[in-house]
């Protein structure tokens, strides 16, 4: 297997690189037992982060969101970049290994609507939406 890391924020895969708070390193031993490091991201800048990770030997990148020139930024480092994926960081780890993981895959997350929006139950979802509809055009949230 070669390197995959998975940016993650909490236990997470991020939704942004730039959000992101570290990255889950893991590497197959000699003996096939996958190893995991995690590596806390302390670059801000997009292009530095992109070298920091580059320089932990990693070869394929999975994560939320990230922009064009990111992207092509990694290409150039050679790192495969599995963009668009949701979900927690253990469970899409599992599916990378598995073979099962294609970039905008989202996996299994309790409460996750397809706006993004994350609700404890249908009727806070409902709220939220009516709350920002608001009553003319272009208004949201009663300001114009």
């Amino acid at each position: 297997m070669k390197p995959v890391g998975i940016v993650r924020m909490e236990n997470r895969v991020a939704y942004r690189l730039d959000c992101a708070d570290t990255v889950v390193v893991a590497r197959k031993d000699r003996k096939g037992n996958v190893q995991m490091e995690e590596v806390v991201l302390s670059e801000k800048d997009p292009i530095r982060r992109v070298q920091q990770i580059a320089d932990l030997g990693i070869e394929t990148l999975i994560c939320g969101a990230v922009s064009g020139f990111v992207f092509r930024m990694f290409q150039h480092h050679g790192i495969q970049v599995i963009g668009g994926v949701i979900g927690e960081a253990q469970d899409v780890l599992h599916h990378y290994l598995d073979g099962n993981l294609r970039a905008g895959a989202i996996l299994h997350t309790p409460g996750l609507k397809r706006s993004g929006a994350f609700c404890s139950s249908k009727q806070t979802c409902k709220r939220q939406r009516m709350r920002n509809r608001g009553s003319k055009k272009g208004e949201r949230n009663g300001k114009g």
